[in-house]
């Protein structure tokens, strides 16, 4: 019984053992007793094997193949923070604020610029039409200031307010006028209609 058993072993180590390719010199072949020998060391280690209760068994076995764990990203909501229309700081006439038709309003020389929505564009282009309307408006009040005289001035500041602003022009040309202002104006004052949404704004300079 031993001995067949050892001729399978030899049967399957032979039959089973790695085919390599043939390459252009090829060693020689394990001799007959090689074989031999071969076996008889795997047969005494099967031995070795059954003698030992189940639990001692060295059986190796593969390596699970490691599954990757889906992540769940958490989407963080996205927080859109609408623009709060800006609010005037001054009372209002007629419904509009009291600098809209008196762009000198508490002693300042001003100018008002309005710009209605425009389609595609946002706040930001709106707001910059609105001052450029504004510092025109504002310029040609300059401008009459720096030439007519004095007591011929039709603006509604006071007298003592317009005198100080003629004093403070005089040094300008004709030509020096708006880039003054544009250099000088600032904003003082805006205001969004929540009907039309035309905004208001409002330049002066102080």
């Amino acid at each position: 019984m031993k001995a067949l058993l050892l001729l399978t072993v030899i049967f399957l180590i032979y039959s089973c053992g790695p085919k390599t390719k043939q390459a252009k010199t090829q060693p020689p072949p394990p001799s007959k007793e090689e074989q031999i020998q071969k076996a008889e060391r795997a047969f005494e280690e099967l031995e070795r094997e059954a003698d030992k209760p189940a639990k001692d068994l060295t059986l190796e076995e593969p390596p699970l193949p490691q599954t990757r764990k889906e992540e769940k990203l958490k989407k963080s909501p996205i927080e859109i923070t609408k623009r709060e229309a800006p609010k005037t700081k001054y009372p209002f006439k007629n419904g509009l604020p009291v600098w809209v038709s008196n762009p000198n309003y508490g002693g300042y020389l001003g100018g008002v610029g309005i710009a209605k929505k425009i389609p595609g564009k946002g706040y930001a282009e709106q707001r910059r039409l609105a001052k450029h309307i504004a510092l025109a408006d504002l310029a040609k009040q300059v401008e009459i200031i720096v030439k007519t005289e004095l007591e011929k001035i039709e603006i509604n500041v006071d007298t003592s307010r317009l005198q100080y602003y003629k004093k403070k022009f005089s040094a300008y040309s004709e030509q020096e006028v708006r880039p003054m202002v544009i250099k000088n104006a600032v904003i003082e004052d805006e205001w969004i209609d929540p009907k039309t949404g035309e905004l208001y704004l409002w330049v002066v300079i102080k």
